[in-house]
Order: structure tokens, then sequence, then C-alpha cells
């Protein structure tokens, strides 16, 4: 059943590294549009951007924030996307903080790859089952092999989906019919 009218709890995480900086214009274009589909009253979301650093917005973004807040972002250096995902699943979309909210979602755009993590792949996909949040992601067919097996990976033992089309444009829709 379509579950688009329930309570949701989302993060997107951009992945602003050096390895994405040809498709920054894509990937702030895809977040915004993101947001754009899944806001609502039901709904709140908040942005969060990995670099060497994890770095989530203090609190869920209100739709007038969105593009002016997206725009800032500068792309380089290396990716801490594992950090990434279990910081962001234990502290800003974690059970312990948002008891009220069953669907918690996290929506990667990323080509897969880290470099720079503290936390392993395991460890991260683990904090992400144990704390209940599906993470989907949506890259491009031109990620690295390895990157892609990793998305595939844990969107799939999260319960989440991956997509991966030849620009982030065409996955959005699939994306969002994914997540509802």
């Amino acid at each position: 059943r379509s579950a688009k009218d329930e309570k949701l709890l989302f993060a997107v995480m951009i992945d602003d590294s050096s390895s994405e900086k040809p498709r920054e214009r894509s990937i702030k274009n895809a977040a915004i549009r993101i947001f754009q589909g899944l806001l609502n009253d039901q709904s709140h979301g908040y942005l969060v951007l990995v670099d060497q650093t994890v770095q989530p917005s203090k609190s869920p973004l209100q739709a007038s924030e969105v593009q002016a807040t997206i725009d800032k972002i500068g792309f380089g250096g290396g990716t801490a996307l594992f950090d990434g995902i279990g910081q962001t699943c234990s502290q800003t979309l974690g059970m312990s903080q948002n008891p009220d909210t069953p669907r918690r979602v996290l929506i990667l755009l990323s080509d897969g790859d880290d470099n720079y993590s503290h936390l392993t792949f395991a460890k991260a996909e683990e904090v992400a089952e144990r704390e209940g949040v599906a993470v989907f992601s949506l890259s491009e067919h031109s990620s690295s092999i390895q990157g892609a097996a990793i998305l595939r990976q844990v969107s799939k033992d999260t319960g989440g989906r991956d997509i991966f089309a030849n620009k982030l444009s065409d996955g959005i829709a699939p994306l969002l019919t994914a997540i509802r």
C-alpha cells in the first residue's frame, strides 16, 4: 500500500567530495527536487553534507530554506560516506530521537566511494539496520563498480532501493515513487 500520507522523517545526504564535482549542478538540482517531492505537512527533511566531515543541518529544513541552503554547497576533498551513514542514522534519524516517526529514510546522492571514514561499511550498515532507517540511493551509471556495489547492498539490506540512471534527473521520479 502507498505510504505517501504517513509521517516521514528523511535526510538527503549529499556527497560533496571532489569525485562528485563534475556532477555538482545535477546533484544540487536532484536534492532540491527530492525535497520538493517529499516535504509536506506529514514530513520533515534534513540536509547532510559529507566530505571529510559529516555536516547535518541543525534542524529540518523548511521548503523556503532548501534552495538557498543547497546553493551554498561547495564540492571538494575526500569522502567519509560510511561515517555519514552511521552518524545520520544514529543521531539525526534514530529511533530514540524520533519515537513518533516510524518511517525514517536516508537518501544518498553519492557515487558510493569512501576514502575517509573511520567506520567500516559493515558497521555503518549495522547502525542503519538497528535504527530502522531505510537507505535509498540515487547515482549515475558512471559510478565505480565498488561504489555501485556499496549503494546496492546498503539499500537492499536496509529495506530501501538503489536507483541508477544515465542522468540523476531521470532517477528522481522512480526514487520518490519507491519512497512512497
